[in-house]
């Protein structure tokens, strides 16, 4: 299995929005701190591109927030 990383870069996260075809929002707070925001649409293309390429553990972050008592 490929090694997978724990943090993505603002730029990393645009990116694979882009290959998935959906937004993400990118915030910078006053600290420098970026936070990136995901629609559902977002989560559920994320969570589904994952387990089709392999990443079992990332698809089921995605996976949970999208569940019943998720992150709302």
């Amino acid at each position: 299995m490929i090694a997978q990383p724990h943090n993505f870069s603002a730029a990393q996260w645009k990116s694979m929005a882009a290959a998935l075809g959906v937004n993400v929002a990118i915030t910078t707070d006053a600290f420098g701190r970026t936070d990136v925001r995901l629609d559902r649409e977002a989560m559920t293309a994320f969570r589904d591109g994952a387990a089709a390429l392999g990443f079992p553990d990332i698809a089921a972050v995605f996976a949970q927030a999208l569940g019943p008592g998720g992150a709302r």
